[in-house]
C-alpha cells in the first residue's frame, strides 16, 4: 500500500510503506529524528520511535495534559506505551493536576505493564477508574506492576477502596502509600492474585485491614511483604497469620511509624510477639526505627533455643541509637585538644531498657553460632563502640603522660 492522495509533494509518499520503513530505519539508526518530517509521515514516525513511547515519565502537570491529548489523536503512541510514571521532579507530589480523567486515558494504553502514580488527585482518579464498569479483560489486562502514592495530608472525603484493586489479578508487584483507607466491604467476590510476589503498603489511617488481608490470602506466590509506618492496631495479627499460612513469604519488613511507642505493645513492651507467633519463614527481615523498642529477649528467641526459626537467615535491626567516635591524632594532639575530645569527641551507642547491652552481646553471639546474618545499626554499634573504647584508652593515657610531664618540669 502506498501513501498516495496526501497533501504533500514529497515523492517519498509514493513509496510503499514497507520500503519507507526500511529507508527511515536505516537512515535514523544512529540519530533518530525528534519530530516527524511532515504530518503525513506522523504514523511512520510514531512506529519508528517506539522506544521513546515505550517508557513515559511525566514530571509536570501540563505534560500530563499534553500526553492525554497525544494518545487521543495518535492512538499508536498509547499502544506503544508499556510503562507510565507520573510524578514531579524532586519527589514532590503532583496534586494540582489538570483535569485528566484516567478513565479516558488508561483505556488508550492497552499494553501497559507498569503504572506508577504520585499525588492524591491522581490516586483518587485511579480508584474511580478501577471502580468503573469496565470488564476485567479490558482493564489494563497486561498490568504487572502498580505503585500508588498519595500525599501525607489525610483527605477524609476520599478514602481509598482497596477492593478496587481486586480486578488487577495479573499483578506481580503492588506498592500502596495511601493516607486514608476505607473500611472495606465483605460483599466483593474473593480476589485472586496468582502471580503477586511483592506487596508493600503504608496507610496513615486504616479503618479495617480486611481488604489488604484478603489480597495476601489470595497471593500464593507472595515472597516479600513490607509494612511501613506500622502502628499496632486491631486485627493486624490476622494479616500476619494470613501471610504465614501461605508458606511462601521469605522477606518481611516492619518499619515503625516515626513516633515514640509506635510499635510498643500493651504487654511485654513489644509488638513483635505477633510476628514471633505468626511468621516462621525462610528469611525474616525486620526494620525498626530508633524510636521503637523491640524486646531483646523476644529477638533472641528468634535465633536460638527451642522457639527459634530453624530457617532464619537474616535479621536487620535499626533500633539502637547512633553513637560516634570523632577522629583524633592521639599521639600528636595537644593536651587541650585531647581533653576536649574526652568531653565531646565520642558518644556510646544508646541501649533502651528493653534491649540492653547484655541482650546485644547475646544476640550477636547467637547469630554467629546459628549462622544468621545481622545487619543494620546493630552491626554499626559494634564497630562504633569498639572504636570509642580503643580511642578512649589511648587518649586517657596520653593526657596522663602530658600532665606528668608538666609536673616534672
Amino acid at each position: 500500500m502506498a501513501l498516495i492522495g496526501l497533501a504533500s509533494a514529497s515523492p517519498l509518499l509514493g513509496l510503499p510503506v514497507e520500503l519507507l520503513e526500511q529507508i527511515f530505519d536505516d537512515a535514523c539508526n544512529d540519530a533518530p529524528p525528534t519530530r516527524p518530517l511532515c504530518r503525513a509521515l506522523l504514523p511512520l514516525f510514531d512506529s519508528l520511535s517506539r522506544q521513546r513511547h515505550k517508557r513515559v515519565k511525566i514530571r509536570q502537570p501540563e505534560a500530563l495534559l499534553d500526553y492525554g491529548r497525544t494518545v487521543q489523536w495518535r492512538p499508536i503512541v498509547g499502544e506503544l506505551c508499556e510503562s507510565l510514571t507520573v510524578t514531579q521532579e524532586g519527589g514532590r507530589f503532583l496534586d494540582n493536576v489538570p483535569p485528566v480523567d484516567l478513565r479516558n486515558l488508561l483505556p488508550r494504553l492497552p499494553n501497559l505493564v507498569k503504572l506508577d502514580l504520585t499525588g492524591s488527585a491522581l490516586v483518587t482518579n485511579f480508584s474511580e477508574y478501577a471502580a468503573s464498569g469496565l470488564e476485567d479483560e479490558k482493564r489494563l489486562p497486561d498490568l504487572r506492576t502498580l505503585a500508588l502514592t498519595s500525599s501525607d495530608q489525610v483527605d477524609y472525603s476520599s478514602p481509598f477502596p482497596i477492593e478496587g484493586l481486586y480486578p488487577f489479578h495479573r499483578l506481580e508487584r503492588l506498592s500502596i502509600t495511601i493516607s486514608y483507607l476505607s473500611r472495606g466491604a465483605n460483599d466483593y467476590p474473593a480476589p485472586s492474585f496468582p502471580s503477586l510476589r511483592y506487596l508493600s503498603f503504608k496507610f496513615r489511617i486504616v479503618h479495617d485491614l480486611t481488604g489488604i488481608t484478603r489480597i495476601i490470602e489470595a497471593s500464593p506466590a507472595l515472597r516479600q511483604l513490607e509494612v511501613h509506618d506500622y502502628v499496632r492496631q486491631r486485627n493486624f495479627h490476622r494479616l500476619l497469620e494470613a501471610a504465614a499460612r501461605l508458606g511462601s513469604v521469605t522477606d518481611l519488613t516492619l518499619e515503625g511509624a516515626p513516633c515514640r511507642r509506635a510499635m510498643e505493645g500493651a504487654a511485654g513492651g513489644s509488638a513483635f510477639h505477633e510476628v514471633d507467633e505468626a511468621l516462621a519463614r525462610a528469611r525474616l527481615y525486620r526494620e525498626t526505627s530508633t524510636d521503637t523498642k523491640p524486646s531483646g529477649s523476644h529477638l533472641l528467641k528468634l535465633i536460638t533455643g527451642p522457639t527459634k526459626f530453624p530457617t532464619l537467615r537474616s535479621l536487620n535491626l535499626d533500633n539502637l541509637g547512633p553513637g560516634f567516635c570523632r577522629d583524633i591524632d592521639e599521639e600528636e594532639a595537644p593536651e587541650a585538644e585531647l581533653e576536649e575530645w574526652l568531653k565531646t569527641g565520642y558518644e556510646l551507642v544508646y541501649f533502651p531498657s528493653s534491649f540492653s547491652i547484655t541482650h546485644w552481646v547475646n544476640l550477636c553471639d547467637a547469630a554467629r553460632v546459628e549462622s544468621v546474618e545481622s545487619t543494620g545499626s546493630i552491626r554499626e554499634a559494634f564497630f562504633v563502640d569498639c572504636s570509642v573504647f580503643d580511642t578512649l584508652r589511648v587518649v586517657e593515657r596520653r593526657v596522663k603522660e602530658l600532665k606528668k610531664a608538666e609536673r616534672d618540669e
